[in-house]
């Protein structure tokens, strides 16, 4: 296995892990994320393959943490799309809060300037997301005022994103 992968299933492992806990409610949820990702590194089709807008759009399970080393992390849902050569990016954060951001792709490396709100406040980051496999990226993240980053960790999911207006007719 290449050592990114490695790295990434394991960053992951150690993430969903702590999230388990004595609630079997909340606890089979992580497990089979987990498990889902173990499947997903060993049924990746490409190692780095080239990305390109098309290929980057779709909805992605992320884990991450605010720093390298924390204990516990956060889940969420990622979902990227495009419009030109303009890629949008918005978060779902343990289901309640809301990120958005636009980004750039260069070589197999996305990159997201990224805003939300909390608690009235205004904070700004940027998100560079490595393409490991057609599955499977992993993200590095800082905000602005602080020195710490964070990580982040994705598996797309198979949903087919579609533009709802097409369900709508126009008079």
């Amino acid at each position: 296995m290449h050592p990114k992968i490695s790295r990434w299933l394991a960053s992951s492992t150690k993430l969903l892990q702590a999230r388990i806990s004595s609630d079997s409610v909340t606890s089979k949820q992580f497990i089979e994320e987990l498990n889902l990702r173990r499947e997903a590194v060993s049924n990746s089709k490409t190692l780095f393959p080239r990305v390109t807008l098309t290929s980057l759009e779709g909805v992605y399970q992320i884990i991450g943490a605010n720093s390298e080393n924390a204990a516990h992390g956060y889940s969420g849902i990622l979902t990227l799309t495009h419009d030109d050569n303009r890629i949008f990016a918005s978060w779902l954060i343990e289901g309640a809060d809301v990120q958005t951001g636009f980004g750039v792709l260069l070589n197999n490396v996305l990159s997201v300037n990224f805003v939300y709100e909390q608690e009235g406040q205004e904070y700004n980051g940027l998100v560079s997301y490595e393409f490991l496999s057609d599955r499977l990226l992993s993200g590095i993240w800082i905000e602005q005022g602080t020195s710490t980053t964070g990580v982040e960790f994705g598996r797309k999911l198979p949903v087919a994103l579609e533009d709802p207006l097409k369900y709508f007719g126009f008079n």
